[in-house]
């Protein structure tokens, strides 16, 4: 052999499985023999029974997965069970009779996986080498286990048994994260939690390299210094020679050679004046790099696509080429529904990633996972940027082998340690080694300690000392851990996630993040409460994953009498969603000392507590009613128009309207100059208002105040619903967004006769609506009573509600909706309280209705009304007392319902029912509702 040769060894392998855990020191290999299956490379063993089911093996010895569950709703009150699946557990040995010819002295190097969870191999019978990551693929030097001509052998031993106590933890509360800080059903990364797990395989397939005598270990090109930096490490490299080139398509820009005088070769591609590769404009190069005798026979040889990027902190800002650039991310959280584990197929990452990337978002965090390195190759040729963490538990060769792989990628611009795990001070010595190998192993990226410091921003021990302001924080910590990180995942009080309707406002959340004094990536905002999409059921048949979690929720909801609701359910909820994260993203876009997040989620990732509806998009990259990409643009993009309303949007008609106009402005260059076009229109597109004004002067990575739009709003008879439009046209673009207000007309509350306002109810109030009175009540419910609030339930968690359903009413007439309850609801329904319906109640037909949740249905309303005898009780859970137009507005609106005597229908509760309830004989308040946190989590009454 004179050239070298790459052979693939993927495609059917003899196969044999043991349930028995395998360990390479003293174990022995099995019989050839009992290789009687057959496994394919790539693949996981699961997907491919019909390869050995006929085994013996595969009888009454198969083991597999004791801590999988079948989906069953409701499962708990608030945080259900992560996803999980049957898969097989055991060892697998794979066997293959290598198919060249390999001449003495050659450089074999046999390339596995990621295998799932780590391999040994041996060759001949004798061990080459073991590897316990999942993360990357891993190489194994085989040349001198080889011998000469064909009769050569491999066996591959992927092994899948772990007493970590599964998803969870084992019997007495311990688990393998412990040491890392990670709380139990997160101390794996997400390529081994929910329905992949420990699925065993080997992903990224086998194949076997051949050099003559020598051979590029490992090479990478970093550009650090605006100058490509060339790291090469040999085998058997020394006094031979190193040709590369550096081509643009097929024009070679730069070449030369190298002497290698040692295995650990180092030289600048000087002179080289290409184009950057950054997320605004993503140019790669093809670098190749050759070993040659110094006679010139190639010995080895190698390419890349490279890009020539620099990433650096200034401030509170990141700087790719020294441009302030605003991520806009996602979370990554590791869901394939077609394929379980994660896939190889560059291709189907460019086409899914490409709808990311086309609705604006330019960062993608993995969440405590490496993907597979065609999902780097995507995000180099689409322009994202890369934040990659490492599993919950790992190794440092774990560590050493990710950094090693990412490190050649222009996308790869920050690793992160983990996600939300305890930092004290064991941590932060562990963190500080992992960044100064970071800086050594891969200079030009970044360090991020922790996405969500808990010990630091939060959770604390009672021996910790504490600084309370401007918030609970430990500042000790936070100053080591600052000695050497370059950004943080920060949690930002919650106000941009679980707490998302409680911002307080551009000033506190400035003065919360002062602490930080680095760039801040806002860790995953949104976790919005989404809804099931039953239709897509169909594409999940003949799936590893299946269709069992849409099956549990299919029968609770049937099992309570709103199954026929699920589409209705499904759409209000996507509608309601698209309006809370607009407002959600613009109040974080108008912070300056903010320079990015990750959403979570930008799919729907249903293996996170067995449904998790939370993505823009469909678990398929697919739009969701309500809202289109160019809709996601309009608040996703690199530059966005802001609205100083944020979340308060009601107004009075007669009185001045008056708002502040920012951009959040981060394009390539300065912003001279720009025209700002503005119009308030009516829902029937009447322009009540406009005007036009010049900005300009506006620095890049900048929020800035552009203008003010004020003029007096007309008095209406009714309620209307006005939309602010504005458009800004400009040398470096044209952007536009809009928001909705609501103006109601000015009101004097005034109580019709023959009507009643109470905040609890008395057998004599009772008897007075039963006579042909009216009620009105305001507290003090008949029946369970739970405090409510504006947002949905934080995504996956079973207490809260989905959104709203405002039901045909004659109340509804002069009160502009769209058949929800968008931002002219939220100060009434902030401390709201719901009715919750039960078995005992008149038939559910709200007028205002709080969409359940499809892992646990309860049937609440904000708004009721029923016949009492010959009168009337409305029940109405939202703050009407309080200083806003709408609420105002919505009471007198009901008070006037009340005393025309022009009733719609509505179902009867009867005069004694009612009476037995107000004087307590009925059955005491459900207790099925525990106190939650914000994330869903039980805490103590």
């Amino acid at each position: 052999m004179q050239q070298p040769l790459t052979v693939s060894l993927d495609g059917e392998w003899a196969f044999y499985y043991s349930p028995l855990k395998f360990n390479p020191e003293h174990d022995a290999l099995p019989d050839r023999k009992l290789f009687s299956g057959r496994m394919v490379t790539p693949g996981y063993w699961d997907d491919h029974y019909e390869l050995f089911d006929e085994e013996d093996f595969f009888g009454r010895t198969a083991r597999f997965n004791p801590d999988y569950r079948k989906p069953h709703f409701p499962m708990a009150r608030s945080l259900t069970p992560h996803a999980c699946s049957s898969f097989l557990i055991g060892t697998g040995f794979y066997w293959k009779q290598l198919p060249v010819n390999i001449p003495q002295g050659a450089v074999a190097t046999l390339s596995v996986g990621p295998a799932m969870w780590g391999c040994s191999v041996f060759c001949n019978g004798r061990f080459a080498g073991q590897v316990t990551g999942y993360s990357t693929a891993s190489d194994f030097t085989i040349g001198e286990l080889l011998l000469p001509g064909d009769n050569n052998e491999i066996i591959i031993v992927v092994d899948n048994v772990h007493d970590d106590g599964g998803a969870y933890c084992r019997v007495d509360g311990s688990h393998d994260g412990a040491a890392f800080g990670a709380r139990p059903g997160q101390h794996r990364g997400l390529a081994a939690q929910g329905y992949q797990s420990e699925r065993a395989g080997i992903g990224g397939g086998v194949s076997l390299k051949i050099t003559p005598g020598a051979s590029i270990v490992d090479w990478f090109v970093s550009f650090e210094e605006q100058i490509p930096h060339w790291r090469v490490t040999l085998f058997n490299g020394a006094e031979k020679m190193l040709h590369w080139t550096i081509r643009d398509d097929a024009e070679i820009l730069l070449e030369g050679s190298e002497a290698c005088s040692s295995e650990q070769v180092n030289f600048f591609s000087r002179g080289f004046t290409g184009e950057r590769w950054s997320d605004r404009a993503p140019h790669l190069y093809t670098l190749t790099l050759e070993l040659l005798e110094q006679g010139g026979q190639v010995i080895d040889a190698a390419a890349m696509q490279w890009g020539a990027r620099t990433v650096r902190c200034l401030g509170t800002q990141i700087l790719v080429n020294d441009i302030p650039t605003y991520f806009r991310g996602v979370t990554e959280h590791c869901y394939f529904p077609e394929s379980c584990n994660p896939h190889f197929d560059f291709d189907k990452y460019c086409r899914d990633l490409g709808v990311l990337k086309k609705a604006g978002f330019n960062f993608i965090r993995c969440h405590t996972w490496c993907p597979p390195e065609p999902f780097y190759a995507a995000c180099d040729a689409l322009g994202f940027l890369v934040q990659t963490e490492l599993p919950s538990v790992w190794s440092w060769e774990e560590a050493d082998a990710i950094i090693q792989m990412i490190r050649k990628h222009p996308s790869a611009v920050i690793l992160c340690e983990g996600n939300e795990k305890i930092i004290d001070e064991p941590a932060i010595e562990r963190l500080r080694r992992l960044a100064a190998n970071l800086r050594k192993d891969a200079p030009g990226m970044l360090f991020n300690p922790q996405d969500a410091m808990r010990g630091i921003e939060y959770e604390f021990t009672p021996q910790q000392q504490i600084t309370m302001e401007p918030f609970r924080h430990d500042a000790k910590r936070l100053a080591e851990v600052s000695e050497f990180s370059d950004v943080f995942g920060s949690l930002g009080n919650s106000y941009f996630s679980y707490l998302h309707d409680r911002f307080p406002g551009i000033e506190a959340a400035e003065r919360d993040h002062a602490i930080y004094g680095k760039p801040c990536l806002s860790h995953e905002i949104g976790i919005l409460g989404g809804y099931l999409d039953f239709s897509l059921e169909k594409r999940y048949e003949d799936t590893f994953i299946g269709t069992d979690m849409f099956q549990a929720a299919r029968k609770n909801m049937q099992k309570h009498g709103v199954w026929d609701n699920a589409q209705t359910y499904f759409e209000h909820n996507c509608r309601f969603i698209t309006s809370l994260r607009k407002q959600l993203i613009e109040n974080l876009r108008s912070c300056p000392s903010i320079t990015g997040y990750d959403y979570l989620g930008g799919i729907d990732t249903h293996w996170h507590l067995t449904g998790y509806p939370c993505g823009i998009f469909n678990e398929f990259y697919e739009e969701k009613p309500g809202e289109s990409i160019a809709d996601v643009r309009r608040y996703n993009a690199e530059t966005v128009l802001l609205c100083s309303a944020l979340n308060m949007r009601n107004r009075t008609g007669g009185k001045s309207f008056s708002e502040t106009l920012l951009i959040s402005y981060f394009g390539a260059k300065p912003l001279n100059q720009g025209i700002l076009e503005w119009y308030f229109k009516l829902e029937d597109g009447t322009v009540v208002a406009s005007g036009k004004f010049q900005f300009g002067d506006i620095e890049c990575g900048t929020v800035s105040t552009i203008g003010a739009v004020e003029f007096t709003l007309p008095v209406f008879d009714i309620a209307r619903r006005g939309t602010l439009q504005v458009v800004a046209s400009t040398t470096e673009g044209i952007w536009e967004n809009h928001w909705n207000f609501w103006v109601f007309p000015p009101v004097k509350i005034a109580l019709p006769a023959n009507v009643r306002c109470v905040e609890k109810l008395d057998e004599e109030t009772v008897r007075f609506a039963a006579a042909g009175g009216a009620v009105l009540l305001t507290r003090g419910f008949p029946g369970e009573t739970i405090e409510e609030s504006f947002r949905t339930h934080t995504s996956g968690r079973a207490a809260g509600h989905a959104g709203t359903i405002i039901h045909q009413h004659p109340l509804w007439k002069n009160f502009p909706h769209e058949g929800y309850a968008d931002w002219q609801f939220f100060p009434m329904m902030t401390g709201s309280h719901s009715l919750v319906n039960d078995a005992a109640m008149p038939a559910f037909t709200p007028l205002l209705e709080l969409i359940p949740s499809f892992k646990l249905v309860r049937r609440k309303s904000l708004l009721s009304e029923f016949v009492i005898g010959c009168g009337r009780l409305m029940i109405c859970g939202l703050r009407l007392g309080i200083e806003d137009p709408a609420a105002q507005w919505m009471q007198q609106q009901i008070l006037n319902y009340l005393g025309s005597g022009n009733y719609a229908n509505a179902p009867e509760w009867g005069l004694e029912a009612l009476l037995m309830r107000v004087n307590g004989a009925s059955v005491a308040s459900s207790q099925r509702f525990k106190k939650v946190d914000a994330g869903g989590r039980p805490i103590e009454d």
